[in-house]
């Protein structure tokens, strides 16, 4: 499963490459997979899970199938 082109230019297209982080996340993600991704401020996390989240829904909600996501986020690091 690959991330819709659409999403790819929304969450990316400012960015020649993904980061690290994002290239070994977001295949995992589109497999379905759990995944804890740790690392400092401003590395891309956040699009690393949203981006696949976004499109696996895409797909799946063509399907009629369902979702559930769990999106835990500090607040008081970042305060």
């Amino acid at each position: 499963m690959e991330i819709h082109q659409e999403v790819l230019r929304t969450f990316f297209g400012n960015f020649n490459n993904l980061n690290a982080i994002q290239k070994e996340s977001i295949p995992v993600i589109l497999d379905g997979n759990n995944i804890i991704i740790s690392s400092s401020t401003g590395t891309g996390k956040t699009e690393a899970v949203l981006a696949p989240l976004i499109s696996k829904y895409l797909d799946e909600s063509l399907l009629n199938d369902r979702m559930t996501w769990l999106y835990i986020t500090p607040t008081k690091a970042l305060a």
